[in-house]
């Protein structure tokens, strides 16, 4: 799986956004940033509810089973929540116009 969501998808919403998308800017980079934005968001699984549906083999934290909403509303199996998703593609275009971005910083000292 590249990533959450579609290219298509992640075009029309940094369009809807009002982000504008680096002259020359191929699928294959939107793809790319996709996965790398995706990957951000996997680092809250701790924090999301349920398991993930297809097992620890499974690439990625969604699509989850027994997953609910903070206020309890169950979140269909195998569904992504348009909020993860969205969530990703902000991601992901931070990445692309800003690659390493939101990569964790770790220097000696800190650790």
């Amino acid at each position: 799986m590249a990533g959450y969501g579609t290219n298509d998808g992640f075009t029309a919403y940094a369009t809807e956004a009002g982000y504008v998308f680096p002259d020359g800017t191929t699928d294959a980079q939107k793809t790319a940033a996709r996965q790398r934005g995706s990957l951000v968001i996997d680092r809250y699984e701790p924090r999301f509810s349920g398991r993930r549906t297809g097992g620890y083999v499974q690439e990625r934290a969604w699509p989850r089973t027994g997953a609910t909403t903070y206020y309890g509303e169950a979140i269909p199996s195998g569904e992504i929540p348009v909020a993860v998703i969205n969530a990703s593609y902000e991601a992901a275009f931070l990445e692309l116009t800003n690659p390493g971005s939101l990569s964790p910083v770790v220097t000696g000292t800190s650790t």
